[in-house]
């Protein structure tokens, strides 16, 4: 026994063999093994911690960031498209997720669709006005334009002629 430390006792008795069974111990050998498990609960709570901050990334990367760049890939596809870039229109994107994002897409695919449409309205009010002018040039003046074009500089000049 050194001076300074601090002892537990325990008294029970056991009536099948009559006896009385005292015990006598360091505290610290109690609580060493309580601090023991105290530390793995601890490293225990981190590490799900931290495996539950991973998921979350990687959930969040694949639910939201791929998806925003798929909508900014679309996008630049249908500006190349306005920019007359390219004749080809982008594909509607196709809508998964019924949330905001998918809102997002189902209003850019709507604006594919409308463009879409008044770019080839323009362009065949374009080829009419083309038609009408070399008729014009002809000599043949009783002919009209009968396509409707989206573009209102368009609709003027047809309107005028």
């Amino acid at each position: 026994m050194k001076k300074g430390d601090k002892y537990r006792a325990s008294v029970d008795y056991n009536p099948l063999l009559k006896l009385f069974i005292i015990l006598e111990a360091k505290e610290a050998d109690f609580t060493s093994s309580n601090k023991a498990i105290e530390m793995l609960v601890s490293l225990s709570i981190a590490t799900q911690i931290i495996v539950l901050l991973i998921l979350s990334a990687i959930l969040l990367r694949v639910s939201i960031v791929k998806r925003i760049y798929n909508i900014n890939n679309l996008l630049n596809k249908f500006f190349a498209y306005l920019n007359h870039k390219t004749d080809i229109a982008p594909e509607p994107m196709k809508i998964l997720h019924k949330d905001e994002i998918g809102r997002i897409i189902d209003s850019i695919n709507d604006n594919i669709t409308n463009t879409k449409i008044g770019l080839e309205n323009d362009k065949n009010a374009v080829s009419s006005v083309i038609t009408i002018a070399n008729n014009i040039e002809a000599g043949n003046y009783h002919t009209r334009i009968s396509a409707q074009a989206q573009n209102p500089q368009l609709t003027e000049l047809i309107a005028v002629l």
